[in-house]
């Protein structure tokens, strides 16, 4: 992929989704080039059309530095990121950057030099892209409200990246071991720590066509994004139980220490609130517990494989 590099160039790796977003990836193609002339690109497109998208094949047949990752199976733009990653996951380490976008259009060529200049210099490991401004429809709007929603209830942190972001080929390559990746690309992409930036990038509007993201995939997609942070969120539910617990325990030693040792009399509200609040306390403990096993088991799965083509 790509040529050999001089002693000034950069080998830099663009890697894109796509689902019959093929004349838009052409545009982000040339884009790119554009912004980055000095720069030795190269591009990788996980095909999610299999095959069948003809703008994607007239680019790939074209342009020598364009090559198509096709899945045996259709992924979706996260696993299809990761399953392109790893397909080629022993060529990583010789570029000196590789970045991942979308391939809708909504992430702007223009801040790739923004997430590669730290990287190549290297003072950072990962350099993500923290979303600013986007332009969406309104129940979009809605609908990624009550997302954002549910990952800060889940985790007390706010969402502020995607799939957009940079870092060394070394480090991918050492990174993409972590079965994490399997689940979900930009909420493990979230949760790294250690030498990373978050840079601040605007979103520009989808170029061609609707988003495939409906309400209730959007509110699963909130939901996969949040494993990563599986711990915060075990340790978040496992202290609210705890005190949820506590009082009820006192309010159902109250409720039937009054009963015993006194004669005074409590309303009938109070020993059904009582022993109601312990019936819940234990059905949020099994929740939890069931909760981690369910997440231990997704964790043994893999992502696909699929093929990698250049004309």
């Amino acid at each position: 992929m790509g040529q050999v590099k001089s002693s000034l160039v950069s080998r830099i790796l663009v890697v894109l989704p796509s689902l019959h977003e093929g004349s838009t990836i052409a545009e982000l193609v040339a884009e790119t080039t554009g912004h980055l002339p000095e720069h030795d690109l190269s591009f990788l497109i996980a095909d999610d059309s299999q095959g069948t998208d003809p703008d994607l094949n007239t680019l790939v047949q074209t342009d020598s530095r364009v090559r198509l990752f096709t899945p045996t199976s259709r992924l979706g733009h996260q696993r299809g990121l990761t399953a392109a990653l790893r397909e080629i996951k022993d060529e990583l380490p010789g570029f000196d950057a590789v970045v991942t976008m979308d391939g809708d259009g909504e992430d702007r060529t223009a801040d790739i030099a923004k997430l590669i200049a730290p990287v190549l210099s290297g003072e950072v490991n990962l350099a993500r892209a923290q979303c600013g401004k986007r332009s969406v429809h309104r129940s979009f709007s809605l609908g990624y409200l009550i997302y954002r929603g549910i990952f800060r209830t889940l985790t007390g942190m706010k969402i502020t990246s995607g799939n957009f972001a940079a870092a060394s080929g070394v480090w991918w390559h050492d990174e993409l071991d972590s079965k994490m990746w399997n689940l979900t690309f930009s909420g493990t992409l979230a949760s790294i720590n250690g030498k990373v930036t978050d840079i601040a990038c605007d979103r520009d509007p989808r170029r061609v066509g609707k988003s495939r993201m409906n309400f209730s995939g959007l509110i699963g997609y909130g939901l996969m994004f949040a494993l990563p942070f599986s711990l915060r969120i075990a340790v978040r539910a496992a202290v609210l139980t705890a005190f949820a617990a506590i009082v009820s325990i006192i309010a159902v030693i109250t409720v039937v220490a009054l009963r015993i040792f006194t004669e005074s009399s409590t309303p009938g509200w109070t020993t059904t609130v009582a022993f109601g609040a312990a019936g819940v306390v234990l059905i949020a403990f099994v929740a939890l517990t069931s909760a981690l096993v369910l997440y231990a088991a997704t964790m043994s799965g893999r992502a696909d494989a699929g093929r990698i083509t250049r004309t």
